[in-house]
Formats: structure tokens, C-alpha cells, sequence
């Protein structure tokens, strides 16, 4: 009889692996305001400024929003890795 605390794992290694071949998929959807031409999260002093700035979500401030942590993982990937879209992948992979 298998262990019962190696259920949780189990789940784990299939979602990531029934996942792992979008790591090599890129960028998709919004990225081009959001990400590519965003300002906003090419500088870590900006993440106070991601928690009450809407606009910081985007290149365009027609396209705000309030999505702070969203921006910090941007940020983050951003600062790590630059535009290499394996980093993103993975982080949206392990969220």
C-alpha cells in the first residue's frame, strides 16, 4: 500500500509534467503592454509603486489595473532573467 503522504507529491510531478511542455511555448496574450513595452517592471524600485499605481500594469493607462503581485512576479522575472520566456513559464507553472 502506497503512503498516504505520497499522494500530494504524486499530483505534483503529473501536474508539472503534463505542464512542462508550455516552458517552451513564449509569451502569449497581453504581454506586449503589460510586459514587452512596460516600463513599469524593469526596475525593482518600482514595487511599492505596483501596490497603489494601477497604471504601473501597463505601457498604455488605458489599460489599468490593480494587479500588484502580478507586477512584482514581472518584476522579479524580469530583474532574474529579462524577456527569456522559460522564467515566466515556470513561475506560472508553479502558481
Amino acid at each position: 500500500m502506497i503512503n498516504n503522504q505520497f499522494y500530494p507529491l504524486l499530483v505534483l510531478a503529473l501536474v508539472f509534467f503534463a505542464h512542462a511542455p508550455s516552458l517552451n511555448s513564449g509569451l502569449h496574450y497581453d504581454v506586449q503592454h503589460s510586459l514587452l513595452d512596460n516600463p513599469h517592471i524593469r526596475d525593482l524600485g518600482n514595487l511599492p509603486r505596483f501596490f497603489i499605481d494601477p497604471t504601473a500594469f501597463s505601457a498604455h493607462p488605458e489599460f489599468a489595473m490593480y494587479r500588484p503581485l502580478g507586477l512584482v512576479a514581472h518584476a522579479l522575472n524580469f530583474a532574474i532573467g529579462d524577456y527569456d520566456p522559460w522564467g515566466y513559464q515556470l513561475l506560472n507553472l508553479t502558481a
